[in-house]
């Protein structure tokens, strides 16, 4: 994931860590280890950056998100309990993640307190969501496995509002253009990232 001043971060979750690089590729150091305490990690599957420089790191075994500051300090934890492995972080402090506190399939935000915002239940659509994603207008895309949980498919959620498209372009993760026009889908089933072009609403 990429930072304000253009460095990147990568989730190495092997290692138990987040490393940080400059934007001339130079590794500048890294945080986080094995554990259950803050700032640590037992099967860390997702990362993300608000605007504000803040890390956010899902964990699929704490069922957490814990967020840190650029430098690996950490801040505090979201969705204790209840994160789900992927997450998308938001403006300033705001985060979504891919399990409703159920356990049923489903999108939900965190204000930047930590609090609950709220959620969609998505089990009509998605069986299980592999990757979330944002574009700079607040929409969602989302991939997973289809309702019937054999097939895969690719879901567009409004900025604050329900599913408003969904396709049969899934896979095990995405990114989208800052636009919002195009989808990079990558496919498991033969290795490939498919490109698909994403019209208006």
């Amino acid at each position: 994931m990429f930072s304000p001043d253009g460095g990147f971060f990568v989730l190495d979750s092997g290692n138990f860590r987040v490393e940080r690089f400059d934007r001339d590729r130079k590794f500048l150091g890294a945080f986080g280890r094995y554990g259950s305490g803050a700032g640590e990690f037992v099967r860390p599957t997702d990362i993300d950056i608000d605007v504000a420089g803040s890390i956010f790191v899902s964990d699929d075994r704490r069922h957490d998100i814990q967020v840190f500051t650029s430098d690996g300090i950490y801040i505090r934890s979201v969705a204790v309990g209840n994160a789900g492995p992927f997450i998308s972080a938001n403006g300033e402090g705001w985060v979504t993640t891919d399990h409703l506190p159920s356990g049923r399939s489903g999108i939900v935000e965190y204000k930047p307190d930590g609090s609950y915002q709220g959620g969609y239940d998505m089990t009509a659509v998605m069986y299980e969501a592999t990757g979330i994603t944002r574009d700079h207008q607040g929409d969602l895309f989302i991939v997973g496995l289809d309702a019937s949980g054999g097939g895969s498919t690719l879901v567009r959620l409004a900025n604050g509002g329900s599913p408003k498209d969904v396709w049969d372009a899934g896979g095990l993760g995405v990114a989208v253009t800052p636009t919002g026009d195009i989808a990079y889908v990558l496919r498991s089933d033969n290795a490939t990232i498919r490109k698909y072009l994403i019209p208006k609403p």
